[in-house]
């Protein structure tokens, strides 16, 4: 096991019950290893090392006609495909909820039978002059910079560095306060939250697809880690 499981299994051994620790600790320490080291062979270890791991579930917005016609967003609603494609996610059940303000977002949690905390940090990528304008449209040096530099502001709202840096802050006070948590939010922010998990520079933030009405899982036990693959 790592360091980081190591001393995490001694922090169970602190608090488990009394009637355990003894059996935890015969069954568990490996008496070829070095002190305070657990196998995690015994059901009670490996349950509880499970408990202790926070997840976070990201759900990015479903369809609307800005996302079809490749336009910045104003805020618009959901179509009608696109509610069609939300009520398919399956997130996390016993979760709090957190959701961004904009109504793409609030009528995405709606669909899931959701009704949450609104946080505006979890507020799309601020687009400024260029909201509501097709990518078609914008001149093109001025699209081309936005696409390869993080810190382009050239149209007057957010850079990409500025959402990573909002996102980073999100996910250390989550991480803090301990609670699994679904954040229904858009596919920029979980760009920008996976580029903080898995320490990319954010020239990666275009390298990265997040399909809509998608959900994307994060553990956090110690650090931060991307879920692949869950059920």
């Amino acid at each position: 096991m790592s360091p980081s499981v190591h001393r995490a299994t001694d922090n169970l051994a602190e608090v488990m019950p009394a009637d355990l620790r003894g059996q935890v600790r015969d069954g568990g320490r490996d008496p070829a290893g070095p002190p305070g080291v657990w196998r995690g062979s015994h059901p009670w270890l490996r349950w509880a090392l499970v408990q202790t791991v926070l997840r976070v579930d990201l759900i990015g917005h479903g369809l609307t006609e800005a996302v079809r016609k490749a336009r910045f967003p104003v805020d618009e609603p959901l179509d009608e495909s696109g509610l069609s494609a939300v009520r398919a996610c399956a997130p996390l059940a016993d979760a709090q909820v957190r959701t961004a303000p904009e109504r793409r977002t609030r009528e995405t949690a709606a669909a899931l039978g959701f009704t949450g905390e609104q946080d505006a940090r979890l507020r799309d990528l601020d687009a400024g002059s260029w909201r509501g304008s097709e990518m078609g449209n914008l001149a093109q040096d001025q699209l081309f910079s936005w696409l390869t530099d993080p810190e382009f502001r050239g149209h007057g709202g957010e850079s990409v560095t500025d959402l990573v840096a909002r996102v980073r802050f999100w996910l250390a006070e989550t991480a803090s306060a301990g609670r699994d948590t679904v954040a229904v939010t858009h596919p920029a922010v979980i760009r920008a939250a996976l580029l903080v998990v898995l320490d990319a520079p954010p020239k990666s933030f275009w390298r990265i697809d997040i399909a809509p009405a998608s959900v994307t899982r994060l553990h956090h036990r110690g650090n931060w880690t991307l879920r692949l693959g869950h059920g």
